[in-house]
């Protein structure tokens, strides 16, 4: 493990990048922190790291690196690695990054990703742990499990008024629920290409 750490650290130090982990915790994972012996050496322009296929290919395009992945880390030793930097998070569940609820073909930017956040979080505090927020424009599609379709209904006013003023302009909920890879059912094709 202290070998992978270096590795990690010395990587960092080259991309000159914040590192978030995508696999089991895509928000906080890796974040500044102010503590030398942790991870003070990086800035805060953010790095995805990926330790499957697909997004990989799809950063690598972008010209960005996989340290965690490039060091050795795998999921597990990124937990152990969490909890040993004392990260609150280093044991919580799974989560998609961020740019899953937003459509392909769309540009990403912090503003979208962080009002996604934002609403995710509201849900979550509202009690709904697994739920989705989908960006398509101004709109807020929101999913949650089909279990709490009633209680999402009785709060509908809250979540409209909070989603708003986060600024989405209009606020829907999808009755078909909460749906891993639910953006995937949009055909997208790369730009420029007609068929």
């Amino acid at each position: 493990m202290q070998t992978r750490w270096e590795s990690l650290k010395s990587r960092a130090t080259t991309h000159g990048a914040a590192i978030t982990a995508r696999s089991s915790y895509s928000r906080a994972c890796f974040k500044k922190r102010k503590n030398s012996a942790s991870l003070s050496w990086l800035t805060a322009q953010t790095l995805m790291i990926s330790t499957t296929t697909g997004p990989a290919e799809a950063s690598a395009e972008l010209g960005i690196g996989h340290p965690l992945a490039e060091a050795g880390f795998g999921k597990r030793e990124i937990r152990i690695l969490a909890k040993h930097l004392g990260l609150a998070n280093w044991n919580a569940p799974a989560a998609a990054c961020l740019a899953s609820r937003i459509p392909c073909d769309t540009a990403l930017d912090e503003k979208s990703l962080a009002l996604v956040s934002s609403a995710e979080d509201f849900l979550c505090g509202l009690g709904f742990p697994e739920c989705r927020v989908r960006k398509l424009g101004t709109l807020a599609k929101i999913e949650v499990g089909t279990h709490h379709l009633a209680i999402l209904w009785e709060k509908r006013e809250t979540v409209n008024e909070r989603l708003r003023t986060l600024g989405f302009k209009s606020v829907a909920i999808d009755l078909a629920g909460y749906q891993q890879g639910a953006m995937n059912n949009l055909i997208c094709k790369p730009s420029g290409l007609d068929s």
